[in-house]
């Protein structure tokens, strides 16, 4: 299995997990309702992205985003976001979707799991509480 290639240009970006750019989104959601200055073209795109990104929504608030992104510090940004978007439950399955992960101690790699997995439920017990 080939390693992931990031190309050059994204080097120095940051990545954002799919939660992340919701966050973006409903905030400028709220700022363009306020305003009232964006086209319908605009809010309608806005709206199905935001659509599509609550269906592969696995943090539904901010703190568990950034206490999930803490956890993983010692990973490549790449790597982090695709554990946090993917959301794999094994080590195989998480080494098989992102083979880099492989350069890492796999008690390293199951312990960010058993964190994503955590993260995500805490995070879902309360998202059903509201």
């Amino acid at each position: 299995m080939s390693e992931i290639e990031i190309p050059k240009e994204f080097e120095d970006k940051v990545f954002l997990t799919n939660s992340e750019v919701l966050f973006i989104l409903k905030h400028k959601n709220e700022r363009m309702i306020n305003e009232q200055n964006e086209t319908q073209t605009a809010k309608e795109g806005q709206i199905k992205t935001m659509e599509y990104l609550k269906e592969f929504d696995n943090f539904h608030t901010k703190e568990a985003v950034t206490g999930f992104r803490n956890t993983g510090l010692d990973l490549e940004p790449y790597e982090l976001v695709y554990l946090a978007n993917l959301a794999p439950e094994t080590y195989d399955e998480a080494i098989s979707l992102i083979p880099s992960l492989k350069n890492y101690d796999d008690e390293k790699i199951t312990s960010i799991l058993d964190s994503l997995s955590k993260y995500m439920n805490k995070n879902q017990d309360e998202y059903l509480d509201n």
